[in-house]
Protein backbone atom coordinates (compact mmCIF):
# COMPACT_ATOMS: atom_id res chain seq x y z
CA UNK A 1 0.00 0.00 0.00
CA UNK A 2 1.36 3.12 -0.85
CA UNK A 3 2.25 6.20 1.84
CA UNK A 4 -0.40 9.14 0.95
CA UNK A 5 1.87 12.45 0.69
CA UNK A 6 0.51 15.20 2.89
CA UNK A 7 3.84 17.34 2.86
CA UNK A 8 3.28 20.53 0.94
CA UNK A 9 6.54 21.38 0.17
CA UNK A 10 7.56 17.45 -1.34
CA UNK A 11 4.30 18.03 -2.76
CA UNK A 12 5.76 21.00 -4.62
CA UNK A 13 8.84 20.04 -5.15
CA UNK A 14 7.72 16.60 -7.35
CA UNK A 15 5.17 18.49 -8.93
CA UNK A 16 8.20 21.64 -10.19
CA UNK A 17 10.41 18.62 -10.77
CA UNK A 18 8.34 16.45 -13.28
CA UNK A 19 7.04 19.69 -15.24
CA UNK A 20 10.33 20.07 -15.97
CA UNK A 21 10.26 17.15 -18.35
CA UNK A 22 6.94 19.14 -20.05
CA UNK A 23 3.41 19.78 -19.62
CA UNK A 24 1.01 17.92 -17.26
CA UNK A 25 -2.43 17.49 -16.19
CA UNK A 26 -3.54 16.91 -12.47
CA UNK A 27 -4.23 13.18 -12.98
CA UNK A 28 -1.40 12.70 -14.77
CA UNK A 29 1.09 14.21 -12.23
CA UNK A 30 -0.52 11.82 -9.50
CA UNK A 31 0.26 8.56 -11.34
CA UNK A 32 3.54 9.70 -12.46
CA UNK A 33 4.53 10.40 -8.68
CA UNK A 34 2.55 6.67 -8.13
CA UNK A 35 4.59 4.65 -10.88
CA UNK A 36 7.98 6.43 -10.84
CA UNK A 37 7.91 6.13 -6.86
CA UNK A 38 7.03 2.47 -7.72
CA UNK A 39 4.04 2.65 -6.29
CA UNK A 40 5.57 3.68 -2.82
CA UNK A 41 4.30 6.93 -2.49
CA UNK A 42 0.90 8.33 -3.47
CA UNK A 43 -0.65 12.01 -3.92
CA UNK A 44 -4.37 12.66 -3.39
CA UNK A 45 -6.22 15.54 -5.34
CA UNK A 46 -7.52 16.70 -2.18
CA UNK A 47 -3.41 17.99 -1.87
CA UNK A 48 -2.91 18.11 -5.06
CA UNK A 49 -5.10 20.79 -6.28
CA UNK A 50 -4.34 23.15 -3.28
CA UNK A 51 -0.79 23.29 -4.36
CA UNK A 52 -1.31 23.61 -8.28
CA UNK A 53 -3.26 26.75 -7.50
CA UNK A 54 -0.88 27.86 -5.15
CA UNK A 55 2.15 27.32 -7.46
CA UNK A 56 -0.28 29.08 -10.24
CA UNK A 57 -1.02 32.26 -8.42
CA UNK A 58 2.80 32.36 -7.11
CA UNK A 59 3.56 32.67 -11.10
CA UNK A 60 6.22 29.14 -10.53
CA UNK A 61 3.77 27.45 -13.39
CA UNK A 62 1.17 28.19 -15.71
CA UNK A 63 -1.67 26.34 -16.87
CA UNK A 64 -3.87 26.50 -20.58
CA UNK A 65 -7.15 24.51 -20.79
CA UNK A 66 -7.87 21.94 -23.81
CA UNK A 67 -11.22 20.91 -24.69
CA UNK A 68 -11.21 17.08 -25.01
CA UNK A 69 -13.68 14.49 -25.86
CA UNK A 70 -16.25 13.79 -29.37
CA UNK A 71 -18.63 16.27 -27.94
CA UNK A 72 -16.27 18.61 -26.91
CA UNK A 73 -17.89 19.09 -23.24
CA UNK A 74 -14.60 18.42 -21.57
CA UNK A 75 -11.47 20.01 -20.37
CA UNK A 76 -8.46 19.36 -19.40
CA UNK A 77 -5.78 21.78 -17.44
CA UNK A 78 -2.04 21.08 -18.46
CA UNK A 79 0.40 23.15 -15.84
CA UNK A 80 3.31 23.66 -17.23
CA UNK A 81 7.03 24.80 -15.52
CA UNK A 82 8.14 28.72 -15.77
CA UNK A 83 11.87 30.17 -15.48
CA UNK A 84 10.64 31.32 -12.01
CA UNK A 85 9.42 27.97 -11.23
CA UNK A 86 12.58 26.56 -11.82
CA UNK A 87 14.41 29.04 -10.15
CA UNK A 88 11.83 27.83 -7.16
CA UNK A 89 12.56 24.11 -7.38
CA UNK A 90 16.12 24.42 -6.91
CA UNK A 91 15.48 26.94 -3.90
CA UNK A 92 13.46 24.18 -2.42
CA UNK A 93 15.75 21.10 -2.97
CA UNK A 94 18.77 23.05 -1.55
CA UNK A 95 17.02 23.54 1.53
CA UNK A 96 15.95 19.85 1.84
CA UNK A 97 19.58 18.79 0.91
CA UNK A 98 20.49 21.25 4.12
CA UNK A 99 18.01 19.70 5.94
CA UNK A 100 18.45 16.43 5.23
CA UNK A 101 22.66 17.14 5.76
CA UNK A 102 21.97 18.36 8.99
CA UNK A 103 19.61 15.97 10.60
CA UNK A 104 22.21 13.57 9.44
CA UNK A 105 24.85 15.46 12.02
CA UNK A 106 22.44 15.16 14.60
CA UNK A 107 21.61 11.32 13.99
CA UNK A 108 25.56 10.86 13.96
CA UNK A 109 26.83 13.62 16.80
CA UNK A 110 23.78 11.68 19.13
CA UNK A 111 24.57 7.88 18.15
CA UNK A 112 26.92 8.25 21.90
CA UNK A 113 24.29 10.00 23.76
CA UNK A 114 23.12 13.54 24.21
CA UNK A 115 23.80 15.56 27.26
CA UNK A 116 21.69 18.64 27.87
Amino acid sequence: MPHIIYDKTIIEILVLFLLQHGELYAYSIMKLISSLSEDTLSVMGGSLYPILYKLKDKGYITDRIEIIGKRQRMSRVYYNLTASGQEYLQTLLADRAMIQNSMEKIFKNAEGGVDS
